[in-house]
């Protein structure tokens, strides 16, 4: 005769499962929301406000609803008009009431609903160069030549973007007659009336307040990790798929360093600040989390996708939660990942 207890069959289900989630949970795995975005083709950068998802993708840049992640508007193209940008746009500044665009030759403010309000043009503007607005100022940087010797040099400029104050200035990554560095720590922010400016060595971000004025320093202890032979073939076999025209070339004129540095890039978001490192485990990359007074609050591994060895897919962090727009090789489609960051 076969007996069957049903109490004690539904405990042990329910034991297993409960030890499943358990597992689950110490695991380390992040439950992720995917969402497809067929109005993208190539992004270069995300941000995310308080309602608002902002996407630029070469001189366009797309609005969508942070609720429903419909698209709201499209706006941007090329040109030499008010509301057009002569080449790619490098990047944007979302602040309360506006959007700042920065291009080639000029900054350009919109609304938050994408709106033309003003721009302000100025032919010293480079590619590459940045603007970002503290109060009715502007922090940015630009590369100057001292005796023999290339600088990055970042600084404080007026509403007419006219340099004002220097704040800090450390060596380009490219410097006449030698080899170039392979990796660069350059990142500078605003946020809360403030100015945050990552250093070229160690771990150390310089806090300033928008008269130029030392606040204090983040100086986290951190042990820097050993860029391996694993690192620098993968490296090369990316530059080898990717431009083996100048494979060679790239490979002789690139000094490949013993360590990584120890800041790869940061975000600054709801008066916290998230530092990225170069560690990586099991697919997830380490993150130190500052509050806004530069107090260690947090270190954990977040979630972010790679796009090749030396570089992950745009991301913002916004609300706990990270968002990537991922590309889907296999359905030729750009997704949205959303994750809660823990």
């Amino acid at each position: 005769m076969k007996i069957i207890i049903v109490g004690q069959k539904r405990k042990f289900t329910k034991t297993i499962f409960l030890l499943i989630i358990l597992l689950f949970l110490m695991s380390g795995v992040y439950a992720k929301e995917i969402l497809p975005l067929p109005d993208i083709f190539e992004p270069s950068s995300i941000v995310v406000d308080r309602d608002q998802i902002y996407i630029v993708e070469g001189t366009k840049i797309y609005i969508y609803s942070l609720k429903d992640f419909n698209l709201k508007k499209k706006f941007g193209k090329k040109g030499e008009g008010p509301q057009e940008f002569k080449d790619d746009i490098q990047s944007i500044e979302v602040k309360s009431g506006y959007i700042l665009v920065n291009s080639l030759n000029k900054v350009s403010f919109f609304t938050r609903d994408g709106n033309f309000l003003d721009e302000k043009i100025n032919p010293t503007i480079l590619s590459g160069s940045t603007f970002k607005p503290i109060g009715k100022q502007f922090v940015g940087y630009s590369i100057e030549r001292g005796d023999k010797t290339f600088y990055v040099v970042y600084s404080i400029f007026d509403s007419n973007l006219k340099k004002v104050k220097e704040l800090y200035r450390m060596k380009w990554m490219v410097q006449p007659g030698r080899k170039r560095k392979l990796f660069e720590t350059f990142w500078y922010s605003t946020y809360d009336n403030k100015i945050f400016i990552a250093r070229e060595e160690g771990f150390i971000i310089d806090v300033v307040n928008s008269k130029g004025e030392k606040l204090f320093s983040i100086n986290q202890k951190y042990k820097n990790i050993k860029l391996t032979n694993y690192h620098k073939n993968k490296i090369l076999d990316l530059w080898k798929s990717s431009a083996p025209g100048i494979y060679e070339y790239r490979k002789r004129r690139t000094e490949f360093p013993r360590y990584f540095p120890a800041i790869k890039t940061c975000k600054v978001a709801d008066k916290k600040i998230y530092v990225q490192t170069y560690e990586e485990k099991d697919e997830n990359t380490e993150f130190f989390i500052f509050n806004i007074s530069g107090e260690l609050i947090n270190k954990t591994l977040i979630p972010l996708v790679r796009k090749n060895p030396l570089e992950h897919y745009p991301y913002w962090i916004k609300n706990g939660k990270l968002y990537q727009l991922v590309y889907d090789s296999d359905k030729y489609v750009w997704n949205l990942h959303i994750t809660e960051i823990k």
